[in-house]
């Protein structure tokens, strides 16, 4: 899209973004700890998406339940990558009518914190997302609004695990405990493409240690010989059978967007 994630940053930083390493014991002396590891594994990724400056796009999301019966929706997406503190976005649904005009924006910050704002045009009002609700579910989909924020590296702690295959690429596995309060996660497991340093999988796990979401990433293309970022992202709901794809379309990295439809008293008018 044109960022949880995922993003520029909250598609390609906050929605899984698979990254796999070649020879790990050349990036990753022996006497680096394991905890120094992960966080350089994770540093990496990261950068692989800094200087995007703008992005845009288009978003088809599915959300499936147990019985396989689909509902379907249209965004669009827009990103801007602050000079100096994380990145803006913007999720503005298109279809159906029912949610039409309705906006997501979150703002980054390289402290780990993410303001979220949405506005909601049944009620014509914005409201702030508390860090209380951002476990919630977004739009009724399997990402919350916790999923949906880039990952910085205040917010975990970090531990490599160990390096093993997945689906024939060679990843580095990633421990990540948050360090910031009300995460609905007690840990996430992520898989890093070693070699082109994008996320390939991430599993959540609840406050009670239960393997309760997995987010997968797939049909990645290459923008600008640097961004990488996946067609599909797909998250599975492993408690309830549920699951919600995005699907990523037009992502123009061209654009040149205005300041101004990243303010908060902007989100009413986006979709006029």
């Amino acid at each position: 899209m044109y960022s949880p994630g995922i993003s520029p940053k909250i598609i390609s930083r906050l929605l899984p973004i698979l990254l796999i390493c070649g020879i790990a014991l050349t990036l990753f002396p022996h006497n680096s700890s394991a905890e120094d590891n992960g966080r350089e594994i994770m540093r990496q990724v990261i950068e692989r998406y800094d200087g995007f400056n703008h992005l845009s796009g288009k978003m088809k999301m599915i959300l499936t339940d147990q019985s396989g019966k689909q509902k379907h929706r249209q965004l669009e997406v827009f990103a801007q990558e602050m000079k100096d503190d994380g990145n803006r976005i913007i999720l503005l649904f298109k279809k159906p009518k029912n949610v039409k005009g309705t906006a997501l924006l979150i703002h980054s910050h390289y402290n780990g914190i993410n303001d979220q704002w949405i506005y909601l045009p049944a009620f014509k009002r914005t409201k702030r997302i508390a860090d209380k609700s951002k476990t919630s579910p977004f739009m009724g989909s399997e990402f919350s609004y916790e999923d949906l924020s880039n990952i910085e590296l205040p917010m975990y702690t970090y531990n490599h695990i160990k390096d093993e295959m997945y689906k024939s690429v060679l990843c580095n596995i990633v421990e990540l405990t948050p360090t910031y309060p009300n995460s609905a996660y007690s840990r996430s497991i992520v898989w890093v493409n070693q070699e082109k340093k994008r996320l390939e999988m991430i599993e959540y796990y609840d406050n009670t240690g239960r393997h309760c979401k997995t987010l997968t990433s797939q049909d990645y293309t290459l923008y600008k010989n640097k961004f990488w970022h996946p067609k599909v992202l797909t998250m599975v709901n492993m408690l309830n059978d549920k699951k919600t794809e995005l699907i990523l379309n037009d992502l123009n990295y061209e654009t040149n967007l205005n300041d101004q439809i990243f303010l908060v008293n902007s989100l009413r008018s986006l979709d006029n």
